[in-house]
């Protein structure tokens, strides 16, 4: 929270924070909170997609948190090919390259879709 308050003082056209987890996010929202800056002044994103988080985001205090698993990516993808050979689509000889996909980013707008997969 200090150096949040520090880093309003020093850059006062600062409009993103992104902080290293969701809770860091949530002492940086408290800080402009109290300035009475919203999230029209100041995107701030989270990191880890906690249930806290998507709290924060479905309220509209958290601008976006991102998830850093390997393993919800894979899930998203089988869902996704699941649902294309389902519908007829030929997916035989296709590779996923799993270093493209090291994280998603979680918004309000596709929360609903990302938490059922933590």
């Amino acid at each position: 929270m200090n150096i949040m308050e520090d880093w309003l003082q020093a850059y006062p056209k600062m409009n993103l924070v992104r902080c290293q987890s969701d809770e860091m996010a949530f002492g940086a929202i408290n800080v402009l909170q109290a300035a009475k800056i919203g999230l029209d002044k100041m995107m701030v994103i989270g990191w880890d997609g906690s249930t806290a988080g998507f709290k924060y985001l479905r309220n509209g205090t958290m601008s976006a948190t991102a998830v850093p698993s390997i393993t919800t990516m894979l899930a998203q993808d089988m869902l996704d090919y699941a649902v294309r050979v389902a519908k007829g689509e030929n997916l035989s000889g296709q590779v996923v390259d799993m270093a493209k996909k090291t994280a998603a980013c979680i918004t309000k707008e596709n929360a609903d879709y990302y938490e059922p997969l933590l």
